[in-house]
């Protein structure tokens, strides 16, 4: 079984996106802030993250980074969620090499499934 970690601090999004992933037979869990969010990949190492890069409770953007630089987690697939969906946070995302990423005010949740599917396949 292919394993999410979400890193959300927004309930009605982190609920969603875990009832409809799992019930697509992913294994998924929750973090809802930076620290709990980074532990839980480091003990974790899932297949795949979503990470919201701009959250009152911790910076996804040093998450990544932190990723990033560690050869145990760099090569975990991402698909960043970004708030506003400015060309600066855009560009930010694309410059970690993230090729999929949400905005938040544009939500779609079959389009956010299909962008998980893309990534990890049927589970």
């Amino acid at each position: 079984m292919k394993q999410i970690v979400i890193i959300e601090d927004e309930p009605l999004v982190y609920n969603l996106l875990q009832k409809k992933l799992s019930a697509l037979g992913y294994g998924v869990r929750v973090a809802k802030g930076e620290i709990q969010g980074l532990n839980m990949i480091k003990e974790k190492k899932p297949d795949l993250l979503i990470i919201n890069v701009s959250m009152p409770q911790g910076n996804g953007f040093r998450i990544i980074s932190e990723m990033k630089r560690d050869a145990n987690l760099k090569n975990i697939d991402i698909i960043a969620i970004s708030n506003s969906g400015r060309t600066e946070e855009i560009n930010k995302i694309k410059s970690f090499n993230i090729i999929d990423w949400i905005i938040k005010t544009e939500f779609d949740l079959t389009s956010i499934l299909t962008k998980v599917k893309n990534q990890l396949g049927q589970s």
